[in-house]
């Protein structure tokens, strides 16, 4: 197997291991995340790419009453502050009202 292959395999697998629907991956919690983010207070999570977020999200909202809205903030990368603000929030208030 050469270089070139390997590299084709490792991107399937990274591409075939992120948390969606289907791929019943669930959050391991070493930190304790679950219980802040059930926590009565309104919250953010954010990290790197591939840091869990989603999987900790998803297997929230499958086992409660969790809200979540998900922003991808590549989307208003080339927006200047406090148009950013704006236009996040305006995603968040349509994402509340199912729009």
């Amino acid at each position: 197997m050469d270089l070139n292959e390997v590299n084709k395999l490792v991107s399937f697998i990274e591409e075939n291991t992120r948390a969606d629907k289907v791929s019943g991956i669930e959050f391991i919690d070493p930190r304790n995340f679950k219980s802040k983010v059930h926590s009565r207070q309104n919250g953010v999570v954010f990290g790197r790419r591939g840091a869990g977020k989603s999987t900790l999200l998803k297997t929230l909202e499958s086992n409660s009453n969790i809200f979540s809205i998900y922003v991808n903030l590549e989307d208003y990368k080339d927006i200047t502050f406090p148009n950013i603000i704006i236009k996040i929030l305006i995603r968040f208030f349509m994402s509340q009202l199912k729009i």
